[in-house]
């Protein structure tokens, strides 16, 4: 039985296994005779060409990964030459360089973002010269009004949903296309006006999808909000990450007290200053949500700015750096100053013997719980209650509050919570 040597499978036609009938199809064309598209040669190729790229989620191929692709047995196709040069005059195909040529912002920051960059896609002119790849234009639409139906079913807001960061594009295009060819899926959303990008003043590169197809450009306001969402993300790791810390801080302490280990003041001691750090944040992460829900609600661009100014200066009260609510660099500085905090309470003697006494009493009532609930007197929700740990206000990842009423961003914004 004839089989495909590539090791990517991918669905056969019936002639795969008539030996007669691939021996034909793998012959090259007699020379100087014109080939036409309605050959039956012309459409097998053409066939089989296209149903491949879509099963392995490729727009785009060169020649000699075609022959790689289609070996019969130990024969390789020797036709695809005037097949493709058939397929591009009807339209089928386009040259990349020519897809890709027409955007050059798009090329330089696909060159940093994608898993590997356009040069190596059709290499240097000089060793590479007699390589061309070729784009499937009619798959290429296709696979663009699947990645954007897949983006609508995803919106809950239209002021904040549409934009992104180009890494959050690319994890959206994975369902349906190789990360190589996320470029040209997104030259052609630019050419028919349902995507614009940021323009590369950084290596953060902001991407706006537009479902209407009307265009448009990424402006102040919808890099404001990219910002904001980062920030939103970023506190609800941190308060996750810290809220785990603080649990296994505790479990230890209560291991190391049964164990008469002198350590277990101090572990406790770390635990409690991290829950200080935790409340604050969590304060943080709640006004980061309601400046986010004012702005998802707002209904022009004045009221959104306007709702994110007003949360900026409230948060700017709270002595928070405003680079680090704004911008979200990769970690927020008021973190870093809250953790040298933590590091030097730490480094400290523990100091009093009133203070070291209450660590004594609440070691010991947290080794009542666990004796209690290896008993079976308390769940195990009724130990974590016990232990008096703040959940995360929001699941790692979550970028939205509940959608409320729309408000009026003239009415003075929504009062955010202070802690001194």
């Amino acid at each position: 039985m004839a089989t495909c040597t590539s090791k990517t499978t991918f669905s056969l036609p019936p002639e795969w296994n008539d030996n007669e009938r691939m021996r034909f199809m793998l012959s090259p064309f007699p020379p100087n005779i014109t080939i036409k598209y309605d050959d039956s040669k012309v459409k097998f190729w053409r066939s089989l060409i296209i149903s491949s790229c879509k099963q392995l989620k490729r727009l785009s191929f060169t020649e000699d990964q075609l022959v790689e692709r289609f070996y019969w047995n130990t024969f390789r196709p020797r036709c695809l030459g005037p097949i493709l040069d058939a397929m591009e005059r009807q339209g089928d195909i386009q040259k990349k360089a020519d897809v890709i040529g027409a955007n050059e912002g798009w090329m330089r920051w696909g060159v940093n973002v994608l898993s590997k960059p356009i040069s190596w896609l059709w290499g240097n002119a000089a060793t590479r010269t007699c390589v061309v790849e070729y784009v499937l234009q009619g798959t290429v639409k296709e696979v663009a009004e699947a990645i954007m139906s897949e983006h609508q079913m995803g919106v809950v807001y239209q002021n904040t949903d549409h934009v992104m960061l180009a890494t959050e594009y690319c994890q959206l295009c994975e369902k349906f296309v190789v990360p190589e060819d996320t470029d040209v899926i997104a030259q052609y959303m630019m050419k028919v006006g349902k995507m614009a990008q940021s323009a590369l003043k950084s290596d953060v590169q902001v991407i706006k999808l537009v479902p209407t197809g009307h265009g448009g450009k990424v402006t102040e306001t919808d890099l404001h909000i990219v910002h904001l969402k980062q920030a939103v993300l970023k506190m609800s790791v941190f308060v996750k990450n810290q809220s785990d810390e603080i649990n296994r801080l505790r479990a230890n302490a209560v291991i190391k007290y049964k164990e008469h280990d002198s350590s277990a003041v101090g572990i406790l001691k770390r635990a409690k200053n991290k829950t200080a750090l935790l409340h604050k944040r969590e304060v943080v992460l709640d006004n980061l949500n309601t400046i986010l829900e004012r702005i998802q609600t707002a209904e022009t661009d004045k009221m959104i700015m306007n709702a994110y100014t007003e949360g900026l200066d409230a948060l700017k009260k709270m002595k928070l750096d405003e680079e680090a609510v704004a911008v979200v660099m990769d970690e927020l500085q008021e973190v870093i100053q809250d953790s040298e905090h933590i590091n030097q309470s730490i480094a400290q003697d523990i100091r009093g013997e009133e203070e070291e006494e209450a660590m004594l009493k609440e070691l010991e009532a947290l080794l009542s719980e666990e004796q209690a609930v290896s008993r079976g007197d308390n769940t195990l929700e009724d130990k974590l209650a016990s232990l008096n740990i703040t959940s995360p206000s929001r699941e790692k990842g979550a970028l939205t509050t509940p959608l409320k009423e729309k408000a009026e961003c003239t009415t003075p914004l929504t009062p955010l919570r202070v802690e001194e």
